[in-house]
């Protein structure tokens, strides 16, 4: 079995460095690995109650946030190409109370091999969109290759979902 490249506790303390430095404006981020697995996660203190109750019902959501979020990127980027646009990089969603910004991951992971995986963080509608993704893009240059399956010793060979290839009709 392979060793995790980034202890799990070193990857919370990451997204936790993360929510605290861009506070008000950043409320939750979560990482997701390319198999669609929580990886680490982070909330604003204060918007998640302290029992145990909630921070289990918060778990829970991230669990399902993590799920979804390779999915997205994996369709965003499939239209994009299908465009003529290249690879998508981020999505921002604009929500009733903020924006949801995802950015994907295409860093080799310690296989050398590129397994996508993804960062999605919650924000207010007053944050600064441009120093997020600067942010953000920093943040996944340090744990991106930790968030692969391999990586987490799990011993894991990925097999990323993957969209036919796009026939070019414009």
């Amino acid at each position: 079995m392979t060793e995790p490249a980034v202890d799990q506790s070193v990857l919370d303390d990451f997204m936790r460095q993360f929510v605290h430095d861009h506070a008000p404006d950043v409320l939750h981020a979560v990482a997701a690995s390319g198999d669609s697995l929580l990886v680490a996660q982070a909330s604003l203190p204060g918007r998640i109650r302290a029992d145990e109750v909630a921070r289990t019902a918060w778990i829970a959501n991230a669990e399902k946030i993590a799920s979804s979020a390779p999915g997205a990127l994996l369709m965003q980027d499939y239209s994009a190409d299908l465009m003529g646009l290249g690879p998508v990089s981020v999505l921002m969603s604009q929500a009733e109370h903020g924006l949801l910004l995802t950015m994907g991951n295409t860093s080799p992971g310690p296989d050398g091999q590129v397994h996508p995986s993804a960062l999605i963080v919650a924000t207010t509608w007053n944050a600064d969109v441009g120093e997020l993704i600067r942010a953000m893009h920093a943040l996944m240059e340090r744990v991106g290759p930790s968030l692969t399956p391999l990586a987490r010793g799990r011993g894991l060979q990925p097999q990323p979902a993957r969209m036919p290839a796009p026939s070019r009709v414009f």
